[in-house]
C-alpha cells in the first residue's frame, strides 16, 4: 500500500481520530510533521443548489481566514521562543482543511517525576507556561485545549528540564476583549500546576 501524500506530506500509518477532527503523522522536507484534518467545516462539492452551497462556502472562507490569522499571530509572538510549538502550515485540499505542525519531542518527565524536583525547578516550569500562556493571550488567542498532555516536558541543550506549549488545533480568539493579558487554565491544567508547585 502506497503512502497517501497531501500537499507534498508523506503521511505515515493510519488516519486516527481526534477532537473535531482526525490526524496522522507525516513526513516533508526531510522533518517530522503532526497532520490535522479538520472534519468540519468541509468544502462543499459540486450538485448543491445554489444558495445553500454559497451559504457553506462563505463559511469555509470564514474558518479559513481566521485559522490563517491565528496561526501568523502565534508564529509572531512566538518568534525567539522554542517553548510555544506553533503550527507550520493550514491549507485546503478539498473537501478538507489540514493543519501541520511539526512532531513534538517525547515526553521527559511524568508529574510523579516533576513533584520530586526541587521547589525553585518546580516553579522555573509553572512560570514558563505562564509566560507562554500570557504571550499568546496578548494577541487575544486562547489555546483551547490546555491539558498536561498538551504541556511537554522536555530537556534544552544543557539538559534542564523545559516547559514547552504544544497543539494548537483548537485555538481561538478570546470572545471579550478583556480578557487579554489573563490566564485561562481550564482544571486539568489548575490540578497539574498545583501538583507540580506542592
Amino acid at each position: 500500500m502506497m503512502d497517501e501524500i497531501i500537499e507534498g506530506y508523506c503521511c505515515q500509518g493510519e488516519w486516527k481520530t481526534a477532537a473535531n477532527g482526525d490526524y496522522i503523522f507525516a513526513h516533508k522536507d526531510g522533518r517530522e510533521f503532526f497532520l490535522k484534518r479538520f472534519q468540519e467545516p468541509k468544502y462543499p462539492e459540486e450538485g448543491l443548489s445554489a444558495d445553500f452551497r454559497d451559504k457553506k462556502i462563505k463559511r469555509c472562507e470564514q474558518f479559513s481566514q481566521e485559522r490563517r490569522k491565528i496561526i501568523v499571530a502565534l508564529q509572531q509572538v512566538s518568534q525567539g521562543n522554542g517553548n510555544i510549538l506553533t503550527p507550520q502550515e493550514f491549507f485546503l485540499n478539498k473537501p478538507y482543511y489540514y493543519q501541520a505542525s511539526l512532531k513534538s519531542t517525547q515526553q521527559e518527565a511524568t508529574i510523579s517525576q516533576i513533584v520530586k524536583l526541587p521547589e525553585e525547578k518546580r516553579m522555573l516550569l509553572i512560570k514558563t507556561l505562564c509566560m507562554d500562556l500570557m504571550k499568546i493571550h496578548s494577541v487575544k488567542i486562547v489555546h483551547g485545549d490546555l491539558k498536561p498532555e498538551n504541556i511537554l516536558i522536555s530537556r534544552s541543550q544543557n539538559g534542564e528540564l523545559i516547559c514547552k506549549l504544544i497543539d494548537f488545533d483548537d485555538s481561538r480568539y478570546s470572545s471579550t476583549s478583556s480578557q487579554t493579558g489573563s490566564l485561562f487554565l481550564s482544571q486539568k491544567s489548575i490540578f497539574f500546576c498545583g501538583i507540580a508547585v506542592f
